[in-house]
């Protein structure tokens, strides 16, 4: 035998097999690439287990993220379309994977992907909840439109049709009462703007066209009750200088002259006549 011959062999002995080879052999050959990715990741988790140099951890650990990136990608997407964009939801999703990397411990005996979900998805839920509100429902709504969402689709499955409130609630085990303030709850991710069209045409009015503006009549109708009160209090002399004072705008000048007295009369007079009629406006 040659010496390049026995290098050859000694190297194909004291060299670690590849990972692709380990789980080529462990899964087999018709091994689906969940089953690959898992099994891959688990032996990396080995690995990052056995290994002491800091650098090498940390390329395990980025190993591990990059191939079980698809977990928090595919998570992200289930909480699409709620009034946040795809991309930020997978960034929070991505960090969570990190994070579930980090404490993962192999020593458990659970896969890494029943460990990573329900950590993902709880850092998705804990952003929407803390983050993605515009208005703010209470807690307990939030949660219960987040479970309305995780069961409407098996119920229209199974129903061929959409959900009553009541097939909700049965489902769900929470009051009616419950499912419809959640769902009465499901624009405050992203409330409609008040410039948005009232339809779907965009020369239809604008919401904000649609909405009351404050009505002055109401006030002048309150206005009007508590002085006439007020007013039905006086004499009929009364009542002429205050409709000429207040009605007729005439000047104290003026009335005096027509009702012959002088100004400084007409002054005590109105004076005394409001002090009378706040009394009465007042009681």
């Amino acid at each position: 035998m040659t010496a390049e011959h026995a290098a050859e062999n000694v190297a194909d002995v004291t060299s670690p097999p590849s990972l692709d080879a380990t789980v080529h052999q462990a899964t087999g050959a018709g091994s689906s690439t969940l089953e690959r990715r898992d099994r891959l990741t688990a032996l990396l988790f080995e690995r990052l287990a056995e290994a002491r140099d800091d650098t090498e951890r940390r390329r395990l650990r980025s190993e591990i993220v990059e191939l079980n990136m698809d977990i928090a990608r595919g998570l992200a997407w289930r909480y699409r379309g709620r009034g946040e964009l795809l991309e930020d939801l997978e960034q929070v999703a991505c960090l969570a994977l990190v994070q579930a990397v980090a404490r993962y411990d192999l020593s458990h005996g659970r896969p890494f992907q029943v460990f990573a979900t329900p950590t993902i998805a709880g850092e998705l839920k804990r952003y929407f909840r803390d983050r993605a509100w515009t208005i703010r429902p209470p807690r307990r709504i939030q949660e219960l439109q987040g479970r309305i969402a995780g069961v409407l689709h098996d119920l229209q499955q199974q129903l061929h049709s959409s959900p009553t409130i009541s097939q909700l609630a049965e489902a769900l085990d929470e009051p009616e009462d419950d499912v419809i303030e959640a769902l009465s709850a499901d624009g405050c991710f992203t409330p409609q703007s008040l410039e948005a069209p009232v339809g779907p045409d965009p020369a239809m009015p604008a919401v904000a066209d649609q909405l009351g503006a404050p009505e002055r009549g109401f006030a002048e109708l309150e206005t009007s009750l508590i002085v006439g009160n007020a007013f039905a209090h006086l004499t009929d002399e009364d009542r002429r200088l205050v409709e000429m004072r207040f009605y007729q705008e005439l000047s104290q000048r003026q009335i005096g002259e027509e009702i012959g007295m002088n100004q400084m009369a007409v002054s005590r007079a109105l004076a005394r006549i409001l002090a009378t009629m706040r009394v009465h406006v007042e009681a």
